[in-house]
């Protein structure tokens, strides 16, 4: 579909019409329609310009890698993680984390810690915005860095399943457990972000 404004129409369909039967209600008996007015359909870089200059941010400065508020965060980060870029008070949420040790068999997001290991690593990511692209990556030196192979969320998942008592996904931060060994050295995370290419 071309960028634009669109109209769009569709008629309920037969499921939807058993479910309002099959809940004691009576759907219509001529065809339903609905309508979608004003859909936009644009790429990610026109999106985030668009947020960018909805925030008040001269043109100039709205590159990804700047940072327009002088808050510490790039435009990008902001944009990510949900924070206004123009707005030094507005900061994204932290990235944090904890060492735990347990004494039963623990099936993480990467890996199995078992008994008798030093323990788990929690860490909390920020939900990141559909709009970009987002890794976890992870460094014992902060020169080289490999990707983490987990899937960052956007959005609390519906179904909070949680694995390692008291680590739940909550309402802004994403819950990954990271089995460690008590020989590796210090480890270092961070999350590498992009807008997605057209």
């Amino acid at each position: 579909m071309p960028a634009g404004v669109h109209e769009v129409s569709w008629s309920a369909n037969q499921a939807y019409k058993d479910f309002l039967t099959s809940h004691g209600l009576r759907p219509a008996t001529t065809p339903t329609q609905a309508w979608v007015g004003d859909l936009r359909i644009e790429n990610a870089e026109s999106r985030y310009q668009r947020v960018m200059e909805e925030s008040g941010i001269p043109i100039e400065q709205t590159a990804v890698n700047q940072d327009a508020d002088g808050d510490g965060f790039s435009n990008l980060q902001e944009y990510a993680f949900g924070s206004d870029a123009n707005d030094r008070s507005s900061l994204p949420p932290p990235i944090f984390g904890e060492s735990a040790s347990y004494d039963y068999l623990i099936l993480t997001d990467i890996g199995i810690a078992e008994p008798g290991d030093a323990g788990v690593y929690h860490l909390w990511i920020p939900y990141i915005s559909p709009f970009v692209n987002g890794s976890l990556e992870t460094s014992t030196d902060l020169i080289h860095w490999s990707v983490v192979p987990i899937t960052l969320l956007n959005a609390k998942p519906s179904l909070n399943i949680v694995v390692i008592p008291n680590l739940p996904h909550t309402d802004t931060h994403q819950a990954i457990q990271r089995p460690v060994d008590e020989d590796e050295p210090c480890r270092y995370f961070r999350v590498n972000l992009s807008l997605p290419e057209s």
